[in-house]
């Protein structure tokens, strides 16, 4: 197959590294693939350090009378073109109209905005061929937004990740003088309100009596988040336990090194990367309840559950796992088990080619 896969957003965040994964992935069975993104710096260096080559694309404001047209060269020889970008649909649409290309459109959905569409755009969406919703939290937001739109073509297929080689990353221990005897928390991620980062620090600002560290991998936003953040750590005495790595293309490489992984998102969190990348690699993971987690886990089995915003919960969910190592190893092995067995990457790709053929085969 001959599949353009026209990346998201205009930051690099997990919905972008899950485009780079599945075409990865696509080229290794046997398919062609291309790549299209917006001229955004934040996404074009990533593109290129990675090697991968790509065409920018600007998308056109749409408007009733003009949605303009995007790449026709390639949209033209494109037997599926993968849209990861709701906005982006009503101008593939209009392209493959006038090209007379006979490309399918799949769409991803990777956040569970109730985004309704308008009655004037609704003829362009029709033409999707299927939407992918990363979890099944996410389908339901869609089709309640959207009710006009055919449950039929909307299927669930979770998040996943490869396999990661590993590549030698230095010591966050040793960076930090992180005793043996401590245990280190590390949270994955954007650095920002959402992802519940204030509230870590509140859950964390309870248990001054255990010894722990914990490294926050990744960008904040917005610039100086970590600044406040900060504040408020050394208001709680905690702050030379809190430490601010920032952003680095090794977060996976380093996350191997956690007792405990945190993901406290407090917004509508469709299917968090961080939490897979955590149960990938055997560490005991903590999340919220807030969007497609419990699809992912099974709390107290393959992870921790805690409800979103609720410092005493996670405090309490912490402290726990903290002074419970056996607890803690039993969970982070359920959670590799659980991630092998039932969202492996390679499940993950049997179910996204079995759609593109049928799409195609019910063309």
């Amino acid at each position: 197959m001959k599949i353009l896969q026209i990346l998201p957003g205009k930051i690099w965040g997990g919905a972008e590294q899950y485009v780079v994964d599945l075409g990865s992935a696509l080229e290794s069975h046997g398919h062609r693939v291309t790549y299209a993104c917006r001229d955004v710096p934040a996404v074009t260096s990533q593109l290129r350090d990675r090697n991968i080559g790509f065409k920018t694309i600007r998308v056109p404001r749409a408007s009733l009378f003009n949605t303009g047209l995007i790449l026709p060269e390639l949209v033209g020889e494109a037997d599926i073109v993968h849209v990861h970008d709701l906005k982006i649909v009503p101008a593939v649409a209009r392209t493959i109209s006038n090209t007379g290309s006979r490309a399918r459109i799949i769409m991803t959905r990777h956040d569970a905005h109730r985004k309704t569409i308008p009655v004037w755009q609704r003829k362009a969406y029709q033409k999707v061929a299927a939407v992918i919703c990363v979890s099944d939290f996410v389908r339901r937001r869609w089709l309640k937004a959207n009710k006009w739109f055919s449950a039929a073509k909307c299927e669930v297929v979770l998040n996943s990740i490869p396999q990661h080689e590993h590549v030698t990353v230095e010591s966050l221990r040793h960076r930090y003088d992180i005793a043996d005897g401590e245990t280190l928390l590390i949270f994955s991620g954007r650095v920002r309100k959402s992802k519940g980062c204030a509230v870590l620090m509140e859950a964390l600002g309870k248990l001054p009596d255990l010894r722990w560290h914990l490294v926050l991998l990744g960008s904040c936003y917005p610039k100086g988040y970590d600044m406040k953040l900060a504040s408020v750590a050394e208001k709680l005495n905690i702050r030379d336990r809190v430490h601010f790595y920032g952003f680095t293309s090794h977060s996976r490489d380093l996350m191997k090194q956690a007792d405990i992984g945190v993901v406290p998102s407090v917004f509508k969190d469709p299917c968090p990367l961080s939490n897979l990348e955590f149960m990938q690699q055997g560490v005991c993971v903590v999340t919220t309840s807030s969007g497609g987690q419990p699809e992912c886990m099974e709390s107290g089995k393959s992870g921790i559950i805690v409800p979103p915003d609720d410092a005493d919960a996670l405090a309490e969910a912490l402290r726990r796992l903290i002074t419970d190592s056996l607890l803690r190893n039993a969970i982070a092995t359920a959670g590799s088990r659980h991630f092998n067995n039932v969202l492996s990457y390679s499940r993950f790709m049997n179910q996204i080619e079995s759609i593109y053929r049928t799409t195609l085969n019910h063309h």
